[in-house]
């Protein structure tokens, strides 16, 4: 019986060491456990990133499109036509002395261009034609002055180097002559296309490198075209040059009693040759339009005008119209 108890109590006696261990690796495996779960919920570390752009660097680096509207595509067309239109030295002459008499000429580079100018006395309705080359060898005209039906004056180009020579005829071109003492006190450029202008008494300097017409009132005032299509006027027979705005598209000068006609071409206003008068001070007046089916850039080289007291006559495409209202009718 005691031999039972013992081992008994022996049993008794092991059993709580048992439960003890047990409930060390318990809470050790629970231990663990806490800590895995903690470390997997901490957070990591920073580490080395890329940066994504910004909105501004992504709008520069790709620009979107925007769609071009009409007046966009219309705006840049004015600028492109503006840009595109200069003078030239004149292919056509034209001087009137009424609404009946004038004279017509094509022209061109000396010595290559012959002076065969053309003679009315009826308005345009017919035409003579003369020949001043066959007589006096002088080529390339650049001006025409009319002093009545059976007189007229020309300046044009002679001999190899091409000087400028002075020609008239009394009797309505049946005849031409020479007068080489007339070319000092008569303006004119010397020559074409170049940076000097002759007033009466002696060359000056163009107010620009290119001059291709020179229009003047009398001895002192004067206008020149350069071949910018820019205009300038002197008062004091060209000591001093001023240049006038609102000239771009300018293709043709000539003067009248007030100041100066000129033809603009490319205009938005007109699809043709638009004339403007423009006084010595700059003053602008439009004065009519003249209709072409010809694009600017050949209106450039085709057109000629001339204002007198009784008409304005505009020689454009291949068309000689006057008009003796000011230019509201043709």
């Amino acid at each position: 019986m005691a031999t039972s108890r013992r081992q008994s109590a022996a049993r008794e006696s092991r059993r709580p060491w048992w439960i003890f261990t047990a409930l060390i690796v318990f809470l050790v495996v629970d231990v663990l456990l806490v800590v895995l779960a903690l470390q997997s919920t901490a957070p990591r570390p920073p580490g080395p990133t890329t940066p994504r752009p910004s909105a501004s660097s992504e709008s520069t680096s790709t620009p979107s499109a925007t769609p071009a509207t009409d007046e966009d595509a219309d705006a840049d067309e004015d600028v492109e036509v503006a840009s595109s239109i200069t003078a030239a030295a004149p292919t056509r002459l034209l001087s009137a002395l009424d609404d009946q008499v004038a004279w017509r000429a094509t022209t061109g580079s000396c010595p290559d261009a012959p002076a065969m100018p053309q003679l009315t006395t009826d308005g345009g309705a017919t035409w003579k034609s003369t020949d001043i080359t066959a007589s006096t060898d002088v080529r390339a005209l650049q001006r025409i002055l009319v002093t009545s039906a059976d007189t007229a004056s020309f300046i044009g180009a002679t001999g190899e180097e091409c000087d400028p020579e002075f020609v008239r005829t009394f009797v309505a071109g049946d005849d031409f002559a020479e007068n080489t003492e007339q070319l000092d006190g008569t303006w004119h450029l010397s020559p074409v296309g170049s940076d000097t202008v002759h007033a009466p008494g002696g060359d000056v300097a163009a107010p620009c490198e290119s001059a291709v017409v020179v229009s003047p009132l009398d001895d002192a005032r004067a206008a020149v075209l350069c071949d910018d299509s820019s205009l300038h006027v002197t008062t004091d027979a060209g000591e001093t040059w001023t240049r006038i705005d609102d000239t771009d598209g300018a293709v043709a000068l000539t003067e009248s009693e007030e100041g100066f006609l000129v033809a603009l071409v490319g205009t938005s206003e007109c699809d043709g040759a638009r004339l403007a008068a423009f006084d010595s001070d700059g003053a602008r007046t439009d004065v009519g339009c003249v209709q072409s089916p010809l694009g600017a850039s050949e209106l450039a080289t085709a057109t000629a005008i001339d204002w007198t007291a009784d008409a304005i006559w505009a020689w454009v495409d291949d068309r000689l119209l006057i008009s003796t209202d000011g230019g509201n009718t043709w």
